[in-house]
């Protein structure tokens, strides 16, 4: 507990730890998921209260430094309102994960105009994006019990970049995204590249040409 209290203190990502022992759960043991949750729901609920306490204290320095800088409220969100703001994350979340898959074009700045604010969710790039999204979360469900590290991979790709999504007010949502944020991520791509090298085993010669273009 101390550990993780001082990761979080270091990087707003921690907070995912326990939300990540729920989906190894949930993918290594489904069948006992439920006894699981109901075992351990003293300390889960415990962790959801420190995750809910520093999420607060982070709005609440965000609040003191904007009234500090006088910034307008506007600023606070990319695209100038809570609603555009959201209705752009699906696909800067789907740029994200292309970046995890395929490191072209890397970019020093993704701040105002990097991305054109969508103005709705209903927009055709927003749901698409926001389809995509939800169509991996529900793989890693699918998968789950059947092919477990998948599973967990895929969970932790998403679980992991969840904390750098802008649904709170802040004047950081001006940069839409950092590249470095990407490096937890990148760890359940590594499992998902482990997982496909050891299925492709019994095609060496497909394995080695596909590696070796990769």
């Amino acid at each position: 507990a101390a550990l993780w209290a001082l990761a979080m203190a270091a990087k707003p990502a921690a907070i995912t730890v326990p939300i990540l022992w729920l989906a190894a759960a949930a993918a290594t043991r489904p069948e006992e998921f439920k006894r699981h949750l109901a075992r351990n729901l003293k300390l889960y609920l415990g962790c959801a209260a420190a995750c809910a306490a520093v999420v607060m204290a982070h709005v609440l320095m965000e609040t003191a430094q904007s009234r500090r800088f006088q910034l307008p409220a506007e600023l606070s969100w990319y695209g100038g309102s809570a609603a555009r703001q959201w209705a752009t994350e699906p696909r800067i979340v789907m740029h994200a994960l292309k970046l995890i898959v395929w490191p072209v074009t890397l970019s020093a700045d993704y701040s105002l105009q990097v991305f054109e604010p969508s103005r709705s969710l209903l927009e055709a790039k927003s749901f698409l994006a926001l389809a995509g999204c939800g169509g991996l979360a529900w793989l890693a469900w699918a998968l789950r019990g059947k092919r477990p590290l998948e599973s967990f991979a895929l969970a932790w790709i998403l679980l992991a970049y969840a904390p750098m999504l802008h649904i709170l007010p802040s004047m950081h949502n001006r940069e839409t995204l950092a590249e470095h944020w990407l490096y937890l991520p990148l760890f359940g791509w590594a499992l998902l590249l482990g997982s496909l090298r050891e299925n492709l085993r019994r095609f060496p010669k497909t394995a080695a040409a596909g590696f070796g273009v990769l």
